[in-house]
């Protein structure tokens, strides 16, 4: 339940929010900024000569990011043109996903097994090497793996909460039909 919480929640703010991610920037520069000299895709907001020299400037790749997904072609992309949301970058549902596994998979392990303390470095690494990966492939800012934590934590929480609310409503009425 607190997964699937999790992946609406980050839908309701894919859907409210759509956020570029970084990999996107330069193809933002190219087309956008260099070639039709506006800002926005309807023309509005023609720079000057002044203004296109200066934002040329602004924008040159300081973030030296390579665009991964059109890097190659893979079925993996052709998936994602097909069916994807390009700019569902905030919040990180890679980073979310990673989390939730971390947690699912200490939890499982349970609170006095002497192997806990392996299934939360293991937890660690996981989540640590996923936002570190999504970030220098440009799939997402640092904020965007917060954004995801949060994303989680929220999942989890609601879940936690639904799960009581129906339990404790199910054994009242259990408690009141036997009793009464």
């Amino acid at each position: 339940l607190s997964f699937f919480l999790m992946l609406f929640l980050g839908l309701v703010i894919f859907t409210l929010l759509p956020t570029m991610p970084p990999r996107l920037l330069s193809k933002y520069q190219e087309e956008y900024i260099l070639n039709n000299r506006t800002i926005g895709s309807d023309g509005v907001g023609e720079l000057s000569d002044s203004d296109l020299k200066y934002t040329e400037k602004m924008m040159e790749p300081w973030w030296n990011i390579t665009d991964t997904m059109a890097k190659d072609d893979t079925v993996y992309n052709t998936l994602h043109a097909e069916v994807g949301n390009p700019y569902a970058a905030m919040p990180s549902m890679h980073t979310g996903w990673a989390l939730w596994s971390a947690l699912v998979g200490i939890q499982a392990g349970g609170t006095t097994s002497p192997t806990r303390h392996i299934w939360v470095y293991l937890g660690v690494i996981h989540v640590t090497l996923t936002v570190f990966f999504i970030i220098i492939t440009g799939n997402h800012f640092w904020l965007d793996a917060v954004g995801g934590a949060v994303c989680t934590q929220i999942g989890l929480l609601l879940a936690k909460w639904l799960t009581m609310e129906v339990f404790t409503s199910k054994v009242s009425l259990l408690v009141k039909s036997l009793i009464g």
